[in-house]
């Protein structure tokens, strides 16, 4: 993918979990302006996989840090 339409109104993202956050992540990367609608059944934001899994439950990284984005952002 090289370019994405910005002049559409909404993109959505059928996974609100580590994947569909990558996907709007490389939405915006990409150049995606409009508005990114993310529907899954998480309550939290989405976040990284594998530290979650590791390094949260050693005690090596605090849940926030595994986060993909702010809440703000």
């Amino acid at each position: 993918m090289t370019s994405v339409d910005s002049n559409a109104r909404a993109m959505v993202i059928v996974d609100a979990g580590h994947v569909g956050g990558r996907v709007a992540q490389a939405l915006r990367e990409f150049g995606w302006q409009g508005r990114i609608v993310m529907i899954g059944v998480e309550t939290h934001l989405p976040y990284e996989c594998p530290p979650l899994s590791k390094q949260l439950l050693t005690g090596e990284r605090e849940a926030s840090h595994c986060q993909l984005r702010t809440p703000d952002a």
